[in-house]
Formats: structure tokens, C-alpha cells, sequence
């Protein structure tokens, strides 16, 4: 029986902090509180996540929170997010897709339905299908349940995206183990 080997250095996953909009993406700077800290066996097989948002500060500063934690892909439309969904679907899939609501092209109700057709169209039964989590800014609770209903989520998240709450949705959804 061999046994995974035990490394007791933690990884610890670090929160952005958008300072200032200066040229493109804008200046960052990472708060020195760690959010968690796991063990780098817990951590080896990490998340594969798709960030969909038009917003590329917001995409970014996600995949920032992400990091250590999941490796990202990223698209700024439902277009080319399904373009990506489909072209790894059968090979190395998504465990998790983060999809704004609000995007030019296609927006995220329109690619979350395609995507659930994509899966039914394999055979994948809707509660083995990529875990969605909505991003919204949008946040009345009729806004809520239609990104439910709508898109098949798993969870919506209400922009701007903060770290707590982001690590919060991933654990009680079963994609991060315990802290």
C-alpha cells in the first residue's frame, strides 16, 4: 500500500487588491493576509476553471484569487467561452465555469443553455454537467433565482467578486476540500 507523500509547507492563496486603473489592466497589489492555507498534497490535482466576464480587470483580478487554487482559462464572451467548453469537453473538461451574466456576443444565460445542450448532447446527465457559478452585479432576488433557473448554476456570486465569499461558494460546493 504506498502512500502519498506528506509535505508540511502550506500554499497559501493571496487576495488582489486593484489599486489604481493606470494603462490596460492597472496596477496590483497582493494583500499579504492569506485567505487559506492547505497542504500541497491536498492540492495536487488542482481545479480546471473557465473565467467568463467581459470585464478584463474583474476576469483578472479572479484569476488572481484563483490562483494556487485552480488553473484558469479565460474568455470575454459567451462565444468564445463556448468555443473553449467544447473544444475540452471530451479530452480534459472544466470541473468549473465562472460565467458573467451581462456580456456583448452572447451573454451568460444564452452560454449557459448552450452548454447544458452540449452535455445532454453527450450524454452527460444534468447532475454530472461543469458547475457553473453566475458573477452579477445584479442582485435582487428575482435576479438570483433566474441565474438559477436560467443558467443551471450552482451558485451566483455577486460582483465584485470578494475572496471570502469566493472560497466560501468553492467549499460548500465540494470543490475545495475542508480547511
Amino acid at each position: 500500500m504506498s502512500s502519498v507523500p506528506q509535505c508540511s509547507a502550506p500554499i497559501i492563496a493571496f487576495t488582489p487588491i486593484l489599486l489604481s486603473l493606470k494603462s490596460g489592466l492597472g496596477s496590483l497589489l497582493v494583500n499579504p493576509i492569506p485567505l487559506l492555507a492547505f497542504e500541497r498534497a491536498e492540492l495536487m490535482k488542482q481545479l480546471r476553471c473557465l473565467v467568463v466576464d467581459d470585464d478584463e480587470v474583474g476576469r483578472e483580478l479572479l484569476i488572481l484569487n484563483l490562483q494556487g487554487l485552480a488553473q484558469c482559462d479565460s474568455a470575454a464572451d459567451g462565444r468564445e467561452a463556448l468555443d473553449k467548453y467544447s473544444a475540452t469537453l471530451d479530452t480534459n473538461p472544466y470541473d468549473l465555469i465562472f460565467l458573467d451574466i451581462i456580456m456583448p456576443v452572447m451573454d451568460g444565460h444564452e452560454t449557459a443553455k448552450a452548454i447544458r445542450r452540449m452535455e445532454m448532447e453527450r450524454g452527460i446527465i444534468p447532475d454530472k454537467g461543469v458547475n457553473i457559478i453566475v458573477l452579477s452585479s445584479l442582485n435582487t432576488p428575482q435576479d438570483i433565482i433566474k441565474s438559477y433557473v436560467s443558467a443551471h448554476s450552482a451558485a451566483h456570486i455577486v460582483k465584485p467578486v470578494k475572496a471570502d465569499k469566493l472560497i466560501k461558494t468553492l467549499h460548500k460546493l465540494g470543490l475545495l476540500p475542508a480547511p
